[in-house]
């Protein structure tokens, strides 16, 4: 074993470097996935304007789409602006991205680590780092492109802790600013960096050269820094939402007693994926995470689970031990992530346990010295390592993690593979079940070899299977009108389905609209006038609607209303060839060919690339003169 010391010894970086790539590198091929239109894709149009949309990246939302506004992490769409413009969208490059980032941090936390405990226990603190490499909680984080969030906001929360060890050594004021800018860059990634401030006083609390007061001097610097922070971004940000639906964060929407004791047995269930991580899901949300009572040997077990870390913190900290610090890594790392604050979207996340990972990690660590029969910082890393065997569980663990991690890497090369995966590992989730059928959807629509109609049906069982779960569920109810309506050609099987979508929810515009077609389809456009007359309550001078409606009417025998909405459309959009069609076509009606003609000729003076209304205006003419 000192034969290994001597091998990491003054290699450190490269042997960190090597094994993130290692474990990390079959994610190079992966394409793009779950979210990753958020921050980067084909589809997202603020990425695509490159250097030109910098500004606009720094004055919008993170999420801005519909009625959802919320978050702001300029930094994370920056990185992926400059990527493409430098190489256009690539994911492979945006992976090796992401695995640089993880390494990188990687390397840090082992320098800061260093500098908090003695020189004699790097190995452990070496052995501690790798665990957290390859821990599987991490895969979603590196492998999925979002999750640079979550890479850039704790590689610049480390890069300032080092900074402010180094301000520690020097007292350079310069040193302390670079400190702050980094935090600040942290906090630009993901605002969540402030549960880090507890680690950094308890990593300082460990350097005997530090008193107390300065510490917290800091620890309250680095609090009002993150408030002033916050502040800011509410004050530039005052339509801040985030609507929930109870399959997102079913908790809350629960009766107290059940609410609270749901709540701290999902707590739980962060522990439980420390310890061992499967099944891991994208997202857990209704049902894989099922509510509680106060009878729930889970409550008790999480319970059971936070106050033997938070034991292990006091009796650790105050001794300088890695199980200590792992402690409280853990405990303040998951802090904002308890549905206590606010509701989590998914009511927990693997993401969430990404910096927790080295807390369990030091922790393990930890265990081997204990069986060593050293205590915390006093144990010595020389008579330990001469006890071979101790090491045994290390790499055990080491071993599964990175055969884990490996497999769930390739889970994540694509949408299709990770949702059909985690259907079928986290069965209960019923948003899962909802995805997995827009996902088989989208597969045939890309590539049009496949057997439609198989494929097809299978989306509709995913569907269904989401329905089976929680039935009050809209999008699940029009992805099956839609595979019925768009793909199958049964526009009459679809209907009852988008009703019962907007049934669940009246302001779910996308049930109404693709309705309102399937009733022109079957040929009872009369039973579209309600829904066309409630959209247009919210956009009274939209030209499609008021064009649909007017058709609806005429289609439906009803003249008269056919007469007075178009009258109304014409008002309002007086240029609108549609318009003037439909009142041609009202003519038309009456018998009056030579009138109609007026207006269709209008019509194609306004659009002359209509050319099958072309063909049929020269159709009618010629009808009309052989008559």
């Amino acid at each position: 074993m000192p034969k290994l010391i001597k091998l990491f010894r003054g290699n450190w970086h490269f042997w960190l470097f090597l094994l993130v790539f290692l474990v990390y590198g079959n994610t190079l091929f992966n394409s793009y996935g779950f979210d990753d239109s958020l921050v980067t894709t084909p589809e997202n149009e603020l990425v695509k304007k490159g250097v030109s949309g910098i500004p606009e990246i720094f004055t919008s939302y993170y999420i801005d789409w519909e009625n959802k506004k919320a978050d702001y992490r300029p930094l994370v769409k920056l990185t992926y602006a400059l990527e493409y413009e430098a190489f256009g969208f690539k994911p492979g490059i945006s992976h090796f991205i992401n695995v640089l980032l993880f390494g990188l941090t990687a390397i840090f936390l082992f320098h800061l680590l260093c500098f908090f405990f003695d020189e004699r226990l790097r190995l452990f603190l070496f052995l501690a780092v790798c665990l957290f490499c390859i821990h599987p909680i991490n895969t979603e984080v590196v492998a999925s492109l979002k999750g640079r969030d979550e890479l850039l906001s704790l590689m610049f929360t480390i890069f300032s802790f080092h900074y402010i060890v180094r301000f520690y050594k020097t007292e350079s004021a310069i040193t302390m600013l670079i400190a702050l800018v980094l935090y600040v860059l942290s906090m630009m990634s993901k605002m969540s960096s402030i549960t880090w401030v507890p680690i950094l006083l308890v990593g300082l609390h460990y350097y005997n050269g530090l008193s107390r007061l300065k510490t917290l001097k800091l620890g309250a610097g680095l609090v009002i820094l993150t408030m002033m922070y916050y502040v800011s971004v509410f004050m530039l940000f005052d339509d801040w939402k985030r609507p929930f639906h109870f399959i997102e964060t079913p908790f809350h929407f629960l009766p107290t007693d059940e609410k609270i004791a749901s709540i701290i047995a999902a707590a739980g269930y962060y522990l439980k994926l420390l310890v061992w991580p499967h099944p891991m899901c994208c997202y857990y949300g209704f049902d894989e995470i099922p509510s509680a009572n106060w009878a729930d040997l889970r409550v008790y077990g999480s319970v059971l689970g936070y106050l033997i870390l938070a034991t292990l913190a006091l009796h650790q900290i105050p001794r300088k031990g890695l199980a200590g610090l792992g402690a409280i890594i853990i405990l303040a790392d998951v802090a904002l992530f308890l549905n206590v604050q606010f509701p989590y979207t998914g009511i927990i996340a693997d993401r969430v346990l990404y910096g927790s990972s080295l807390g369990v990690s030091l922790i393990v660590v930890a265990v081997v010295m204990l069986i060593a029969k050293k205590k915390g910082a006093d144990a010595s890393a020389a008579d330990a390592v001469s006890k071979q065997r101790l090491f045994i569980p290390i790499i055990i663990i080491g071993v599964i993690g990175a055969v884990m991690t490996v497999n769930r890497n390739f889970d994540w090369r694509d949408n299709l593979s990770l949702i059909s995966n985690d259907a079928e590992t986290c069965d209960r989730s019923a948003k899962i079940h909802q995805l997995h059928g827009d996902y088989i959807r989208q597969s045939y629509f890309l590539d049009s070899t496949l057997n439609k109609s198989e494929l097809a049906h299978a989306s509709i069982a995913a569907y269904q299977k989401s329905i089976d779960i929680h039935n009050g569920y809209p999008p699940a109810w029009i992805g099956i009108g839609n595979v019925l309506y768009f793909d199958l050609n049964k526009p009459r099987k679809a209907i009852p389905y988008y009703e019962r979508a907007l049934q669940l929810d009246s302001v779910f515009k996308y049930a109404r609209y693709d309705l309102i077609e399937a009733y022109f389809e079957i040929g009872q456009p009369n039973l579209a006038v309600s829904h066309l007359t409630y959209l247009l309550r919210s956009k009274p001078n939209d030209e499609f609607l008021m064009n649909k409606l007017v058709n609806a009417f005429f289609l439906s025998g009803n003249f008269e209303s056919a007469q007075r909405e178009n009258e109304r459309f014409l008002r309002t959009h007086s240029s609108s060839d549609w318009a003037i069609i439909n009142q041609g076509n009202l003519f038309l009606a009456k018998g009056d060919t030579i009138g109609a003609l007026g207006y269709f000729d209008r019509a194609l003076e306004l659009n002359s690339s209509n050319l099958g209304f072309q063909q049929y205006v020269t159709s009618l003419r010629g009808k009309l003169g052989s008559d």
